[in-house]
């Protein structure tokens, strides 16, 4: 049995990786197609918004309109411990099973940098979808309940890459929003077992039950952000969630290319409530010509509508108008029929 001064344990997530931020995107230019994009509902506002200033808003967990978003997970727990007692020892039960998430700003995610763990933690999400032409999401996203609205397809390899001084301590989390009960009693048995595998390899100590505990809370507070509750599986949501430590947001800034300094902690009004959010830049440069900047989007997805034409053209002069360059994006017209020029929400 190996000794608690040899503790090496690691805690890998499957759907979910992490990244460090830096100050700027610099790639090859990314592909262009579904297989590298997720989608972003909006309102024609929220279009152009994203389109002019080339940023995109990261809402803070806690405002976002999921009642139940990141404590959806302890009922998964609560299910998970009464099915699965009997398969680990009793005293590594008693470390992990009292195990959930409660508090607004998370003292216990661990993944950010060394420098971090163990101080508090904010949430930002920005959210997608998988589907780039679902009726439920021009219902819920678009404006006033008409299909007047829009989706950008983002390109995944921008968004999974750097953006931020990494000395600002920021990590971000991305990946598919699990729905189904079976899965997520999946995720949390297998993560459970890596760390009880890990565990019963060890001598007995105090050294190690904080360690494991803290490798589990780490893991819950991460997974609380893609867990969600099943009535909003028609979303097919795939999360992006920046990780900011609390004693940095006021600071928060990223660089523009040509060397101007944005503060990326702001707030908007939302159905009336004063709403925290963060912006995060969408544009980067060219490995090969890092004086030239371009935009990070795959394509610009137009809702159900009698006038697509009309709309597409509108699209086009607006991204002509822009001072930046954008190439190789596609203006896609939603498959979904309309009969009537308002569609009004269900």
């Amino acid at each position: 049995m190996r000794k608690t001064e040899e503790i090496s344990l690691s805690l890998h997530t499957k759907h979910v990786t992490k990244t460090v931020l830096s100050n700027r995107i610099s790639y090859k230019r990314a592909f262009i197609g579904d297989t590298c994009a997720a989608y972003h509902y909006t309102s024609p506002e929220g279009l152009m918004g994203i389109l002019k200033n080339r940023e995109i808003f990261f809402t803070d967990a806690e405002f976002l309109n999921d009642a139940s978003e990141r404590k959806n997970i302890n009922e998964d727990l609560n299910r998970f411990w009464a099915r699965c007692k009997k398969d680990y020892e009793e005293r590594f039960i008693r470390v992990l099973s009292d195990i959930r998430v409660n508090a607004y700003e998370d003292y216990r995610f661990g993944t950010i940098d060394k420098a971090y763990k163990g101080k508090a933690c904010r949430y930002f999400v920005l959210s997608a979808s998988k589907d780039s032409d679902s009726l439920s999401m021009w219902k819920y996203y678009a404006k006033n309940g008409s299909y007047n609205g829009y989706n950008i397809g983002l390109d995944t390899l921008a968004l999974q890459d750097t953006w931020i001084n990494r000395e600002q301590g920021i990590a971000i989390e991305y990946g598919s929003v699990i729905y189904e009960d079976d899965e997520k009693y999946y995720q949390i048995k297998e993560a459970v077992n890596h760390i009880y595998e890990s565990w019963i390899q060890y001598e007995y100590s105090d050294k190690l039950d904080e360690k494991i505990r803290g490798e589990f809370e780490t893991w819950v507070s991460l997974n609380s952000l893609f867990f969600k509750h099943e009535s909003f599986s028609t979303e097919e949501e795939y999360r992006y969630v920046a990780v900011v430590p609390t004693e940095n947001i006021k600071i928060l800034s990223y660089t523009t290319e040509n060397g101007s300094n944005v503060q990326m902690y702001n707030f908007r009004a939302v159905d009336g409530v004063l709403t925290p959010y963060i912006k995060v830049p969408i544009w980067g440069t060219d490995d090969l010509d890092l004086k030239a900047t371009f935009w990070n989007v795959a394509s610009i997805g137009i809702a159900p509508c009698l006038n697509f034409e009309l709309k597409k053209n509108g699209v086009i002069q607006f991204v002509k108008s822009l001072p930046y360059r954008v190439e190789n994006f596609q203006i896609n017209k939603s498959k979904i029929p309309v009969r009537y020029k308002q569609i009004t929400g269900l």
